[in-house]
């Protein structure tokens, strides 16, 4: 109709129209005309909306369907693959402005929608894949040339300081540091940083030795894996210390990875890097 409107809502989308299909955690309504057609999995239409009491009314949705003009709606599913991606939403300010002819293009039009979805999933899905081939052979190019820069290094604290400089330029941080536990007294010391300007040089108190278990090397260390944080200063896995946790919110650090250096049973350190990025790395990073 001319004064219709036609509402193409994706799960998760968050839009609006004459009630929204989803709410704002991207989870689909399961009342309303657009959740009956999404519990039952077909196409629903509706005459007059306040007067229909063939599925569940809520006043919010009431009052956006009103608020809208609306008196008719016709909703289809958008399914693919058995997949349910979305809803096709047609309104209209006239009662019963949906007769069979419009309803079959509207089943008409959600059905190449819901392949056009279904396809562009699949080239996305397929790109980010491509992209992650070539990102990781890229990162393998890079650690095979740093090796051989390596070996040919006679020098413990330079091969240290490049290992340190590869890690941070490997995984784009602001700054990487690498400390290594003194087989003497147990404790972990500053060895090596990487990092321009505010994100350089060692944090205080890092290069007389701390006991190793503090600050996100601890849940690195009870892990003996690869630990990641997205927002340090308020991730409780972390043993918190005022000196580091200064150093992190004067410097704006958001997510740090932490590496233990494992001989056998044996703690030898703990490489980190961090940036400034929140949630900046995924488990393949730590791979």
């Amino acid at each position: 109709p001319d004064n219709g409107r036609v509402g193409y809502t994706f799960m998760g989308a968050g839009a609006h129209i004459g009630g929204a299909a989803v709410d704002e955690n991207g989870e689909p309504y399961l009342f309303g005309a657009s959740g009956r057609s999404i519990v039952e999995r077909r196409t629903i239409v509706v005459g007059d909306y306040a007067a229909d009491d063939s599925f569940e009314h809520v006043p919010e949705l009431d009052r956006a369907v009103r608020d809208d003009g609306i008196r008719s709606l016709a909703i289809t599913p958008l399914i693919a693959e058995d997949e349910l991606l979305g809803v096709l939403q047609v309104g209209s300010g006239e009662v019963d402005a949906f007769g069979p002819d419009q309803v079959g293009l509207a089943e008409a039009l959600a059905h190449q929608a819901a392949i056009a979805i279904h396809n562009s999933r699949l080239i996305q899905a397929l790109e980010r894949s491509s992209e992650e081939i070539r990102r990781r052979a890229a990162a393998e190019q890079a650690l095979r040339r740093i090796a051989t820069r390596i070996t040919a290094i006679r020098d413990p604290i330079e091969l240290l300081q490049q290992v340190t400089d590869a890690g941070r330029r490997l995984l784009n941080g602001e700054r990487s540091q690498l400390d290594i536990v003194d087989p003497a007294s147990g404790l972990i010391r500053w060895t090596t940083a990487s990092g321009d300007g505010p994100f350089g040089g060692d944090l205080p108190g890092t290069s007389a030795g701390v006991i190793a278990e503090v600050g996100i090397n601890r849940a690195a260390i009870d892990a003996r894996s690869v630990v990641r944080t997205g927002d340090y200063l308020t991730d409780e896995r972390i043993h918190h210390l005022p000196e580091s946790d200064e150093f992190v919110a004067r410097t704006g650090i958001r997510s740090v990875l932490a590496a233990p250096l494992m001989s056998d049973a044996d703690l030898l350190g703990i490489m980190k890097v961090a940036t400034t990025r929140a949630d900046a790395w995924d488990t393949k990073t730590r791979r």
